[in-house]
């Protein structure tokens, strides 16, 4: 995909790499379009719901702070909660991968809307497949996070943690 995309943009990695981030907030705000057409809602307030999100976006400070891990959350995050209002766990699944690939804290945002969406929806009729979309939401993330899962238990960085590298010795932590 980048050699394509460097292809494209004249062989310049640098306008190629601005091209693919400021294609994020139109993604991001035609995610909250898409969302917003779900609900019972003017066809205006729609368009003006969109664009204050891309503007928030735009105004937020993410591209001088550096923070594409919030970009990517910022543009995906419309598509798991549409995903989590519609019961299409596929699109759930792959937008929570793609946001906890980025950013591995966002796993606790994305466990408390799930957590709320099941409370708000308890007395539905529908709860069984509200969960069903939730499960195999998180397993398909799961899936393709394997990887970091993997290194995230068992390449622990001790010395992080102010532990020896040296795991059956921690005197030195305990008694200090």
């Amino acid at each position: 995909i980048s050699l394509c995309v460097t292809t494209v943009f004249g062989f310049s990695e640098g306008f190629a790499q601005r091209a693919f981030i400021f294609s994020l907030i139109p993604i991001g705000v035609y995610g909250v379009h898409h969302l917003l057409k779900s609900f019972d809602i003017t066809i205006r307030a729609v368009i003006v719901g969109s664009l204050t999100y891309g503007l928030v976006l735009m105004g937020y400070g993410l591209f001088e702070d550096g923070k594409f891990s919030a970009l990517v959350m910022a543009c995906a995050l419309p598509y798991f909660i549409d995903g989590l209002l519609r019961n299409r766990y596929r699109r759930v699944g792959l937008s929570a991968a793609l946001i906890v690939a980025y950013n591995p804290a966002a796993f606790i945002i994305l466990s408390i809307t799930c957590i709320a969406y099941l409370i708000l929806s308890y007395k539905s009729s529908k709860f069984s497949k509200k969960i069903k979309t939730i499960s195999y939401g998180a397993l398909i993330a799961c899936l393709i996070n394997v990887g970091f899962i993997h290194d995230s238990i068992f390449r622990i960085d001790r010395s992080s943690l102010g532990m020896t590298a040296i795991s059956d010795s921690y005197n030195d932590f305990f008694l200090s």
